[in-house]
């Protein structure tokens, strides 16, 4: 007997069968078949399938054609695994594996490394190309997408639906992830970067390494490049807001797929107890008007959400994060979801260390369930460099008084991150709100 195994790749779920009978995957993937006996396995569906929204990509295994969606695999050996991959009918963008400094054999390099990076991580067909502008000739990012709209990640999870909410900052899942799905940022979120030369808006910015033709050219001479952040929304992801970067510098690029013009569907948001978490519309000015919470309790009673709300902020008692009126008897929310479907942290122990954000903590919910997706140019009360650890100042006296000789931290907002900095507490910052579903204790 030989036995053969069906793995599914990809990120959807796909069909095969097998000719004779014995492999319907899902479901059941391996089965044995008598020595000698010709196999073809089948992948449904067997190509592009706009109706059930997937894509048939290929076979792991060698003869096998990818293009009627049938392998006939030799089963010679006591046990033969073929997998096959299928994804969603959507573009797909991904950050590159690899880094290198700002001569990357300008733009037809640059996709040119885009294709040979997705092809050998298995994925559809693009074209694939990279987010970069050029000023000389004039070469937008945004212009380069040609009619392609709406990507994914290679995870599935979206990163933009549309063109138009691309170029508007409306990012939900940064682009994080390189073409095999590893996340790029695990290790050390603050000093990742992707070269662009590209403003928020996919309009080419002035600095581009001679066209990215140009790298590093010694310790007397500066080649400036704009460079955004992988684990960034809005504009953040796109172009860093602090200045430049030299074109010395090892950086990763993106890869955007424009084969399709489609729209991925917005990510659902999970079922209760998950509480919503989000930036506040209005700033705040601490020890002037209503206090941070009743600031948050308003969002949320003006938009529909829940309104027994909390601010998030900073306090010098024994627990890291102050959270207002703990209910007796429950523990503090563990959940959490954006007002647009994002799940920005996986559990209460994500958020709280500060670098596990999955997503920015970047959006503010409005009346008729309208959104906004704050940029760098915003920043938030916290108190803290840290969120696992109480603040080291009173946080402008727990928001309640505005006195410009005190000072606290606050983050960027539109950072997956925390990177905080200090400001005086006679500014107006917006604060990090959340709803209170206290989860009852076990």
């Amino acid at each position: 007997m030989r036995t053969l195994r069906v793995a599914m790749r990809g990120n959807v779920i796909g069909h095969v069968t097998s000719q004779p009978e014995g492999i319907d995957c899902p479901g059941a993937c391996t089965h044995a078949f008598a020595a000698g006996t010709a196999v073809t396995l089948l992948a449904d569906p067997p190509g592009d399938d706009a109706a059930a929204g997937k894509r048939f990509v290929g076979w792991d295994a060698s003869g096998c054609s990818a293009a009627d969606g049938t392998c006939s695999p030799a089963l010679s050996a006591p046990l033969t695994l073929v997998g096959a991959r299928f994804y969603q009918r959507y573009n797909l963008a991904f950050v590159s594996s690899t880094t290198s400094d700002g001569m990357l054999g300008g733009l037809e390099g640059a996709d040119a490394l885009c294709e040979q990076l997705a092809t050998t991580a298995g994925l559809p067909p693009g074209p694939y190309v990279a987010w970069l502008s050029r000023e000389n000739p004039a070469s937008n990012a945004a212009d380069r997408l040609g009619t392609g709209s709406g990507w994914v990640r290679v995870d599935g999870k979206p990163f933009a639906l549309s063109k138009i909410d691309l170029l508007a900052g409306r990012i939900l899942y940064p682009l994080r992830l390189d073409e095999h799905g590893d996340d790029v940022q695990a290790s050390n979120p603050r000093v990742v970067a992707a070269f662009t030369g590209t403003n928020s808006d996919g309009s080419a910015a002035e600095f581009d390494c001679q066209g990215w033709t140009a790298g590093f050219c010694g310790n007397d001479c500066l080649r400036p490049a704009i460079l955004g952040s992988p684990g960034g929304g809005t504009d953040r992801w796109t172009r860093n807001p602090n200045g430049l970067n030299s074109c010395g510098v090892t950086a990763h690029i993106y890869c955007l797929g424009t084969g399709l013009a489609t729209r991925p569907p917005a990510p659902p948001p999970p079922a209760p107890p998950a509480s919503v978490i989000w930036i506040s519309s209005t700033v705040f000015r601490p020890g002037q008007g209503a206090t941070a919470t009743e600031l948050c309790q308003e969002d949320a009673l003006n938009s529909g959400l829940l309104g027994d709300s909390r601010a998030i902020f900073a306090g010098l008692g024994a627990g890291p994060i102050f959270w207002l009126g703990l209910v007796p008897g429950t523990i503090l929310p563990m959940h959490f979801v954006r007002p647009d479907g994002v799940v920005p942290v996986d559990s209460l122990t994500d958020l709280l260390d500060g670098g596990g954000f999955r997503a920015a903590i970047n959006v503010a919910p409005g009346p008729g369930g309208s959104l906004e997706y704050v940029g760098s140019n915003a920043r938030v009360w916290l108190g803290s460099a840290d969120m696992n650890v109480p603040a080291t100042d009173t946080v402008c006296d727990g928001l309640t008084t505005g006195d410009f000789s005190k000072s606290t931290l606050v983050v960027d907002p539109a950072l997956a991150h925390i990177q905080s900095e200090g400001h005086s507490c006679n500014e107006a910052q917006r604060v990090w709100c959340t709803e209170f579903r206290a989860e009852p204790l076990p």
